[in-house]
């Protein structure tokens, strides 16, 4: 998968936000109480999820980040099946 620097930036953040998620919750979901996977183990749907989170922050507070909202594309293909 390629990112560009904008994209990479956006994708940092939105790791970060499953990964601060994941510690506040004790690493388990808050709906089911099952364990929550490590980022690199997230389907691509959901990595997708909080990239679109991610970018939607980012642009509300773009002075801060400086990112472009020309980026408007999914960062991984949607899984089949």
């Amino acid at each position: 998968m390629y990112l560009d620097a904008e994209g990479e930036k956006i994708m940092n953040i939105a790791q970060s936000g499953y990964e601060a998620y994941c510690n506040y919750t004790g690493w388990k979901s808050v709906i089911t109480g099952d364990p929550l996977p490590q980022w690199s183990q997230l389907p691509g749907g959901v990595v997708n999820a909080w990239f679109a989170a991610a970018k939607a922050i980012s642009l509300k507070m773009a002075d801060t980040y400086a990112i472009k909202e020309s980026i408007y594309y999914d960062p991984i293909a949607p899984e089949s099946g």
